[in-house]
């Protein structure tokens, strides 16, 4: 018998009872009733860097339910400081952004002002309801994508009704679409992509440490092509390169160059080039080329070869540069 310190998730959670030894005498599973704003409430979006300035910097949150949230009392114990209001909520299904400065984000859903500012290289984030319990917190890092801490962009939660809890996995984020992100809207599917995120797909945390697995230049499957042309063609590092390589089909008795590239690269650039004799080489005009969308991020670029006089023979090849 006596008090207690802390407090018991209504989340629910194991409580198990010790004796002196620190052998377990009994546990027990508390019942799981979250609050609305534990259930429903989250942020999908932060600008923490942004190059005009910290004035420009927003947070964003969405309500998920299908009902209006209450967010009076609704506070940031770490990031951040800010409390909600008597009168704040969000409707079904809104979104609305924490800002510094609202005069820059003109249309928006602005949620309230903070005077504090987001650390460009990461820190914690508690956001926890009026009863004091937690709704979300975890720990990001300004160097997950180095666009968001050096380029102007945002980073977006990928999957929005995921479990709590993955909001501290760098694999739950993606870069926004554009620079700027896109404050109070819904997040766009196509995110930007970028090497490091590729990176952390597909190494350990030991390989990404070695340049010589996880670098640019690496060849950790041996067959030839370096981990950022596989990057660049959205395919595993580890498999060799045979599916999902760039080919020359015809298309109407008409030479193509096929190749697969992210929709929204933000630290690698494409190029086709051409040649006679495979010592000069030429840029080959993208203007006529199509595409056609294979899904995660993937497009299917096809661009008609340039055409050369009879006997002449024709190579293409495809230039990557970055990151």
């Amino acid at each position: 018998q006596g008090n207690y310190r802390g407090q018991i998730s209504s989340r629910g959670e194991v409580l198990t009872l010790l004796d002196r030894a620190g052998s377990v005498i009994a546990s027990t599973n508390t019942p799981s009733n979250p609050s609305a704003a534990q259930a429903y409430l989250r942020i999908t979006e932060m600008h923490y860097a942004p190059p005009e300035g910290i004035d420009h910097e927003f947070l964003e949150l969405r309500n998920l339910g299908t009902n209006t949230l209450d967010l009076a009392g609704v506070h940031f114990t770490a990031g951040i400081d800010y409390v909600f209001g008597p009168g704040s909520e969000l409707p079904p299904g809104g979104i609305g952004i924490l800002v510094r400065d609202p005069s820059h984000f003109a249309g928006a859903n602005v949620l309230g002002t903070y005077t504090s500012a987001l650390d460009n290289g990461g820190e914690q984030i508690t956001l926890r309801d009026a009863a004091g319990e937690n709704v979300l917190s975890y720990e990001y890092d300004g160097d997950w994508f180095p666009p968001a801490r050096e380029g102007g962009y945002s980073i977006v939660i990928i999957d929005e009704t995921a479990d709590w809890a993955t909001w501290d996995d760098p694999l739950s984020w993606a870069l926004s679409s554009v620079t700027g992100g896109s404050p109070g809207l819904a997040n766009p599917p196509d995110h930007s992509q970028v090497y490091d995120a590729w990176q952390r797909v597909y190494f350990t945390p030991a390989e990404i440490a070695d340049p010589l697995i996880s670098g640019p230049g690496a060849d950790p499957s041996g067959d030839g092509v370096v981990n950022l042309m596989k990057y660049a063609l959205g395919l595993d590092p580890i498999p060799h390169a045979t599916n999902g390589a760039p080919v020359i089909e015809l298309d109407q008795d008409e030479p193509v160059y096929r190749y697969r590239r992210w929709i929204n690269p933000a630290d690698i650039a494409y190029e086709v080039e051409s040649s006679l004799d495979l010592d000069g080489w030429t840029p080959v005009s993208d203007a006529l080329g199509s595409s056609a969308e294979l899904g995660g991020g993937l497009e299917l670029r096809s661009i008609p070869a340039p055409a050369i006089d009879p006997g002449d023979r024709l190579y293409l090849r495809l230039r990557v540069t970055g990151p």
